[in-house]
């Protein structure tokens, strides 16, 4: 089927945009098969900060690089009202896929969200454990001074003062 002298031109006008959806979009299926090889590695280990810091990073990346997608589509947008008219098969089809990929990028901001909120959840929990830890062995190295220097009568006495 022959391309009308709009279609040939949208193209002409717009492969720049087009050749940068194409570029992100490779970019995003490298950084989704990332993202399925960490949800692999959480599946045994769903609470290990190092792999939760590293899901978060790949999350952020796939946001930038959604971001630069949903740019792109806009402009592309802009191009088709200009030659195809506000209501055109082309404009439509271009306002769904960016529907779709704002879609997209809102799913990564909400999972941004919580992966952080887990990796802080953890990481408090973890800070009470190494206070723990280290009271324990504080009241550990204690006891065993005390008990190197005679034993505890004398803090006995004044803790019950």
């Amino acid at each position: 089927m022959a391309k009308s002298k709009a279609q040939v031109q949208f193209e002409a006008d717009t492969s720049g945009f087009t050749q940068g959806i194409k570029e992100v979009d490779k970019s995003l299926t490298t950084l989704r098969k990332e993202l399925n090889l960490n949800s692999a590695e959480l599946k045994e280990n769903a609470d290990d900060v190092d792999l939760l810091a590293k899901r978060k990073e790949i999350l952020q990346q796939e946001s930038t690089e959604t971001a630069k997608k949903i740019e792109n589509l806009q402009n592309k947008l802009k191009s088709a009202k200009e030659l195809f008219g506000e209501n055109s098969k082309e404009v439509y089809q271009l306002q769904n896929k960016i529907l779709d990929t704002q879609t997209a990028f809102q799913k990564i901001q909400n999972e941004i969200t919580q992966t952080d909120s887990k990796l802080k959840n953890l990481e408090s929990g973890l800070s009470v454990w190494q206070f723990t830890f280290c009271l324990y062995q504080f009241l550990t190295m204690e006891m065993i001074y005390l008990s190197t220097m005679g034993g505890c009568d004398e803090n006995e006495k004044n803790i019950k003062r």
